[in-house]
């Protein structure tokens, strides 16, 4: 034990310095005077307030009120969220559609009664929060969209890809909550650790398929044939 720890220090520094005396055989870089103008005119910074400069006000305060808008529409969503989520433990409606599950599935045996206990407490739990958080979710994404001139859409496209993204959150939670259920019974000492690898798993699954298995249902992707337009972008 001890000739490892007398042979550490002479291994850290076989290590090392190999890269101390190549740093003191460099030699410094001094930056020429042309050197140091053309950093001075490709700082980020300066540009950037170079390019808002030529930005009207009324579009620069526009753009400014849409993302800040948008920040106290995140906190104005979590709250939402927890605000449902309250009312619908407060008023027993949640126990109640529990309780439906319980007496729907009384015949079924084994797992094929887990399945459709879990299946019908979700459906009606995923349209319900769909319905109370509705009005937000007009006004987030089609009102405040067509007031920025982000959108272009009517109100029945939008409505209609509202009940796709509804349907995909329908399949996909109860997929979820039938995993994190399972989960919690076979270890319910440890449900806590278990059901958050579950839940990182299923939101890296559904991030890498979103872009070729969801995001086509809702837009049509086509490849670049202008040149002035892909090749800017190719070279980057």
């Amino acid at each position: 034990m001890r000739k490892r720890l007398l042979l550490l220090p002479i291994t850290v520094c076989f290590v090392f310095a190999p890269i101390a005396a190549s740093a003191r055989q460099t030699p410094a870089t001094v930056a020429s005077p042309g050197t140091r103008q053309n950093a001075r005119l490709l700082d980020p910074a300066a540009a950037t307030q170079a390019w808002l400069a030529t930005v009207p006000r009324d579009k620069r305060e526009k753009s400014d009120a849409y993302f800040e808008g948008g920040y106290w529409l995140i906190l104005l969503n979590f709250l939402l969220v927890a605000a449902i989520s309250i009312f619908l433990l407060a008023s027993r409606i949640s126990a109640r559609l529990r309780d439906f599950a319980e007496r729907t599935c009384r015949r079924c045996r084994g797992s094929c009664r887990f399945l459709l206990q879990v299946i019908l407490y979700a459906i009606p739990y995923f349209l319900l929060v769909a319905t109370l958080s509705f009005p937000l979710i007009v006004y987030q994404h089609f009102f405040r969209e067509h007031q920025y001139g982000f959108a272009t859409q009517s109100f029945l496209s939008w409505f209609r890809e509202q009940l796709i993204g509804l349907g995909i959150t329908i399949i996909g939670g109860t997929i979820l909550l039938l995993v994190l259920y399972a989960v919690f019974r076979r270890a319910p000492r440890t449900w806590w650790i278990w059901g958050t690898v579950v839940a990182v798993i299923f939101i890296f699954v559904v991030v890498f398929i979103a872009p070729v298995y969801i995001e086509p249902l809702f837009n049509t992707y086509k490849p670049l044939t202008k040149p002035e337009i892909r090749d800017p972008i190719l070279a980057m």
